[in-house]
């Protein structure tokens, strides 16, 4: 369908049937937009269903993610956008910062690319036609390339029958 830009708040975007945030597979704790939107939906919040290990920032082995899949929220009010979570990224961070090397994954940007695009493959499963994802999504502190992320979800957007709104904040909305 088509991929269009606007300048608005993610957070309280409307007239969409959900909204996508890249999420990391191991961490107990949002950071960033993960945790703006944590706090204004705290029943999508993917981190806090996670235990763990030792007082630490990692999920204990059983709670972690798998990437490539993704998690969807159910929003409880009808008139809010459901979330739904890309676990497209193993650990937090950008891949070149990344020192923890926590098996059985390796966390680089191709593995990122590939489990994103899983990710929106799975998208069709939930026939919905509305999308809204930030701008950048996988880039900025992920450290992804938003030239191919980009050509990623427009081929996606053409080849299917779902509409993507790509959130740019102004001035009035910071979301992190």
């Amino acid at each position: 369908m088509s991929v269009k830009f606007v300048f608005d708040d993610l957070l309280t975007i409307r007239d969409v049937d959900v909204i996508i945030l890249q999420v990391n597979c191991l961490c107990t704790n949002a950071q960033g937009l993960s945790k703006a939107i944590a706090t204004k939906y705290p029943w999508a919040n993917i981190y806090s269903k996670r235990r763990a290990e030792s007082h630490t920032n990692l999920a204990v082995l059983e709670d972690r993610g798998e990437p490539g899949s993704i998690r969807f929220f159910k929003s409880p009010k009808p008139l809010q956008p459901d979330i739904v979570c890309f676990l497209s990224q193993w650990d937090f961070g950008t891949t070149d910062q990344i020192v923890r090397k926590i098996p059985p994954y390796t966390d680089i940007r191709l593995n990122r690319i590939i489990w994103f695009k899983q990710c929106l493959e799975q998208l069709k499963e939930l026939h919905i036609k509305f999308v809204a994802l930030p701008d950048h999504i996988g880039c900025g502190v992920d450290g992804g390339d938003w030239t191919t992320y980009f050509e990623i979800i427009e081929k996606f957007a053409k080849a299917n029958d779902i509409n993507f709104v790509i959130v740019r904040p102004s001035f009035a909305h910071k979301w992190i």
